[in-house]
């Protein structure tokens, strides 16, 4: 008698927690527009040569990259290292 009221409010404690999960679960969505939106503070960066016209070709190799770090030289170099990384790797791949 007694693991029949266990299992009873065991599967009633479980079935109001997967009501509560299902509930949450169906709020509504922030739309596309607002969560594109950087947050305060922060400003939105345009990656220079980057696009379809800058990948490599068959007549050109062609790398982008971004470094990242609080000191604008490190981020530079950072992001150098990493274009000559990636032609590197394009050219031994061609050859």
């Amino acid at each position: 008698m007694r693991t029949k009221t266990t299992y009873r409010t065991a599967t009633v404690l479980l079935t109001a927690l997967m009501l509560s999960m299902g509930m949450t679960a169906c709020k509504s969505k922030k739309k596309a527009a607002e969560a594109a939106k950087p947050p305060d503070g922060e400003v939105e960066v345009k990656v220079l040569c980057s696009g379809p016209e800058y990948f490599t070709s068959d007549e050109f190799f062609r790398a982008n990259a971004v470094g990242e770090s609080m000191d604008q030289q490190t981020a530079k170099s950072k992001s150098l290292n990493a274009a000559r990384g990636q032609l590197a790797a394009d050219i031994s791949t061609a050859v």
